[in-house]
């Protein structure tokens, strides 16, 4: 088995072993925060992924804090509160973005730092967007079905980025044998393999290079995210915000 297999493999015992480390819910928040893309809602990659082959081997979720137990308590925490009650879940992020969006005009939430969507999860967002429809929400995700059914929701302040690779080309496909609408606000990324120099494709419309590699980049233009071509990233998201303002979906 391969070393990332094998990652994947040990945060999903790990995460199946997180009843051990909860506790009262009373004190819990929801938000984590990136220095890269700011605040997100996240989720348990062992228990909500469906990662290829791509996915597992570059994934930043399977190494560091974010696969420490504090930090697998919170994302099964998040997890089992969203499926008891959506909307409750829904009215909880609200609350803790209040104090955020109050001094940022330019808040933004990100949906899945970690994590991917689930039928519960998408009912939440759906309840999120509806309430608070000036705060953008940026949804990233791998799974067909879910993608498919937020983006013909047809929310105007969500916007689902659903997430390609080599070996996952056939998801577009999916996706889209399963939308009703056709005007949506759902885009796809591209993320490398190892070792993968990238050439353009029609319909991508944000690419990550391994590790942010630009040198596995062979032609720089506006999907290239600016992570892959920028010293410093911190706080990149909220400079660019071509992922949940409207730019990458019009780019396709």
């Amino acid at each position: 088995m391969r070393i990332s297999n094998i990652k994947f493999t040990n945060l999903q015992k790990k995460t199946n072993k997180t009843d051990i480390f909860l506790t009262s819910n009373i004190n819990h928040t929801i938000l984590s925060n990136n220095k890269v893309t700011g605040l997100s809602v996240n989720f348990p990659i062992g228990t909500t992924c469906q990662p290829s082959k791509v996915c597992i081997k570059t994934c930043y979720g399977l190494t560091g804090p974010i696969t420490w137990p504090t930090s697998l308590n919170k994302q099964v925490k998040n997890a089992l509160l969203c499926k008891d009650s959506p909307k409750d879940f829904a009215q909880k992020i609200i609350e803790e973005i209040t104090k955020y969006s109050a001094k940022d005009n330019n808040f933004f939430l990100r949906w899945n730092g970690v994590g991917d969507l689930f039928k519960e999860a998408v009912d939440a967002i759906h309840e999120l967007a509806t309430k608070e429809p000036s705060l953008p929400i940026w949804v990233v995700t791998r799974i067909p079905e879910h993608a498919a059914k937020l983006a013909d929701l047809l929310l105007p302040n969500v916007f689902i980025h659903f997430s390609l690779d080599e070996k996952s080309m056939n998801r577009k496909e999916k996706v889209e044998k399963l939308l009703t609408t056709k005007k949506n606000n759902l885009f796809y990324s591209y993320q490398c393999d190892k070792n993968e120099t990238y050439d353009p494709i029609s319909f991508i419309s944000v690419v990550f290079a391994d590790k942010y590699n630009k040198d596995f980049i062979s032609e720089v233009d506006e999907t290239i995210c600016p992570l892959n071509t920028n010293e410093n990233i911190e706080g990149m998201c909220n400079k660019c915000r071509r992922c949940f303002n409207g730019d990458a979906v019009n780019y396709k």
